[in-house]
């Protein structure tokens, strides 16, 4: 078994794998892949090879993301797939560890994953980083309340209005991509949604207060047994109204369809609803999130400029074994230092991923054993409450992994 990069005449049989993998059309998975070589280069492409034939690959798509202040050099990582005759032999586990190498090696701190399954990327040091509030209904539930007439079809033409909405909507956020023009372009504009439709497909719909757009909601429709599905992939907006008027627009497409949409967790609202019981809402766990190098992520991160303190870290990890340093940080400014052994929070990487996402906070993860300290010594916690952000974590399904 090799794992290793693809030259630039097998990146085509790479796609195909995936396309063999996990369906859908042929040209998608090789302009996917094809986008990704020209975009980073096939080093960020990897393949295992078996007796002299490609059975498994996987992609990597460089972006950096919004934790807190900062902005954090990411990686998703997605379409691990191996060919069905080739399954079970460990080649999709020998990429996943050559992957956390890679990206390290290219200087990347974090990576994530829409996973097919928790426990199987957990081997390989991916945590869950969130969880997100489903909501389930009749569109025609929100048809009174919102206002539809503040909306309309999105175009192509409003891609820059699009970006600066989703700009402003990310950094309130841990864990959504910085992207570049040129990932609007190369990797967000491929997947045809900015227009509008009422049939099955993609489509898009804005929001637009004093002729600028300020709200957008990217969505799919699907036929479930005769009734239309409505459901969005992604929502940026500034202000509640905003988002109602948005779900207002979509329930024009079709008043009986099922409605689906996310949001996350500590979302508000069931307090806007007049009948919360017509909302289904359900909690569920999003991405997997991993941090690649930890001193070097903990080092990016901008605190508050109020807080200082130092904090000594002992993680394990399954691909690198353990890592021990500490971090100074004052005035927003985080720097490296010599770990105090006398201080250690003690944790695996896992356990690193919730508290670097916010999705969990350190004196929960104390409270539930996923941190070790040594007795006397439980004030160390305290600086870690205050240095980790605590923006709520969340990655819409546009985003790639």
């Amino acid at each position: 078994m090799i794992v290793r990069n693809p030259t630039p005449g097998e990146v085509e049989k790479a796609a195909d794998i995936a396309w063999a993998a996990f369906g859908g059309e042929q040209v998608h998975w090789r302009q996917s892949f094809q986008t990704i070589a020209e975009l980073y280069g096939e080093r960020f492409i990897l393949v295992v090879e078996i007796d002299g034939q490609l059975v498994s690959s996987l992609v990597c798509t460089p972006g950096p993301v919004y934790i807190g202040d900062a902005v954090v050099p990411h990686s998703a990582v997605g379409a691990v797939g191996t060919l069905p005759e080739a399954r079970k032999r460990g080649s999709a586990g020998a990429m996943m560890t050559e992957s956390v190498k890679l990206l390290r090696s290219e200087g990347i701190y974090l990576s994530s994953l829409w996973p097919f399954s928790y426990p199987y990327y957990r081997k390989f040091g991916w945590e869950v980083g969130a969880e997100s509030r489903r909501y389930q209904t009749d569109a025609k539930v929100f048809s009174a309340l919102g206002d539809p007439a503040k909306t309309r079809g999105a175009k192509e033409d409003d891609f820059q209005q699009i970006r600066a909405v989703y700009d402003a909507f990310a950094r309130k956020h841990n864990c959504l991509t910085q992207r570049s023009e040129t990932w609007w372009r190369r990797i967000i504009q491929p997947a045809n949604v900015w227009q509008y439709t009422t049939e099955p497909g993609r489509g898009a719909i804005v929001h637009i207060t004093n002729e600028t757009i300020d709200g957008y909601a990217v969505y799919e429709i699907a036929i479930d047994e005769d009734r239309k599905r409505v459901e969005v992939g992604e929502m940026a907006f500034s202000d509640s109204r905003q988002r109602m008027d948005l779900l207002a627009g979509l329930a024009e497409i079709d008043p009986e369809a099922r409605l689906i949409f996310y949001s996350t967790r500590n979302d508000m609202l069931m307090h806007q609803l007049p009948d919360p019981r017509l909302v289904s809402t359900t909690i569920c766990p999003g991405f997997q999130f991993r941090v690649i190098d930890p001193p070097k992520a903990l080092e990016s991160l901008c605190p508050d400029k109020s807080v200082s303190g130092r904090l000594s870290f002992a993680l394990s990890d399954s691909v690198f074994e353990r890592f021990e340093f500490g971090v100074e940080f004052e005035g927003g400014r985080v720097g490296l230092c010599a770990p105090d052994r006398g201080a250690l929070l003690k944790m695996s990487v896992e356990t690193l991923a919730r508290l670097y996402t916010g999705y969990l906070s350190p004196t929960d993860a104390l409270a539930l054993g996923m941190i070790e300290i040594q007795a006397g010594s439980e004030k160390t916690i305290h600086p870690a409450q205050r240095f980790f952000s605590q923006r709520p974590p969340y990655r819409s399904s546009v985003e790639p992994g």
